[in-house]
């Protein structure tokens, strides 16, 4: 990471350097006169950051596409907290996500975990608290549950939004297999690219992906495929006419799906 006049950087190529895209997709929205999602946090960041605009753009098509994932996995937490007041959210590849500040009732407790670089980027513009706490950590060094500590009763909901695409194969089992001995009773929430798109990026490439929601059993015949959403099927109004038509075939259709699986 660079600091330079105030402006910031991670090391050009790098997975975690996609965490830009998402920040930069949710701040622009923010100008939109009916934004998809409201992050003023996100814009005021923005504001700091010296970033190479075509490089983190994604594009149209990528740009409602990230701001629906947000968009429903914003309900997610929301519905979560509403039942579980007390609960325990664990935020997998956090990134410069601004979840806690924007759904914070006072009483949860959250961990938001990312590699060691970007947690240092984080602590730039976030402040840990008696209940927030940063582990830096790569979700792929499978020890970053020892800084986490949760009783059978505790009702917990983990996110990894926009990570394991870019993990391969095994890793993403190691992972999966690590979630379901550490926390047994978690509801478990990610996003997973078609496996079309593999080898595709918008600055980094992705190397896992599914054709279908119930091949993630094919990762771990321990859990349960709760419930599943196509990106493509959310906010028609703002998808362009491309858009359109690759929701007619089922690759591109699925290109995104959120997946909701909780562990026997």
């Amino acid at each position: 990471m660079v600091d330079t006049e105030n402006s910031y950087f991670l090391k050009e190529g790098t997975p975690e350097e996609t965490l830009f895209i998402p920040l930069l997709v949710k701040a622009k929205e923010y100008c939109n006169k009916a934004p998809l999602v409201k992050d003023s946090k996100a814009f005021e960041i923005s504001q700091k950051i010296r970033s190479d605009s075509k490089r983190f753009d994604g594009g149209s098509m990528a740009h409602v596409g990230i701001l629906t994932r947000c968009q429903l996995l914003d309900k997610v937490v929301a519905d979560f907290i509403q039942r579980n007041t007390e609960g325990i959210i664990i935020n997998l590849g956090v990134g410069l996500d601004t979840r806690f500040d924007r759904f914070d009732n006072g009483k949860i407790k959250w961990f938001d975990l990312d590699l060691p670089e970007v947690i240092n980027l984080r602590r730039i513009f976030f402040s840990e608290n008696a209940r927030v706490k940063y582990i830096g950590s790569s979700v792929t060094d499978l020890t970053w549950a020892d800084e986490i500590s949760v009783s059978k009763t505790d009702k917990l909901l983990i996110i990894a939004e926009g990570l394991l695409m870019y993990l391969t194969q095994e890793q993403v089992i190691n992972v999966f297999k690590y979630i379901h001995e550490c926390f047994p009773a978690a509801d478990f929430y990610f996003d997973v690219v078609h496996s079309y798109f593999t080898g595709k990026a918008i600055s980094s490439q992705f190397i896992w992906g599914l054709d279908q929601a119930r091949d993630i059993y094919g990762i771990n015949n321990n859990l349960s495929l709760v419930e599943h959403w196509s990106i493509g099927d959310f906010n028609i109004n703002r998808q362009g006419f491309l858009l359109r038509i690759l929701n007619l075939l089922p690759a591109t259709r699925n290109r995104s799906q959120i997946l909701h699986v909780t562990f026997k």
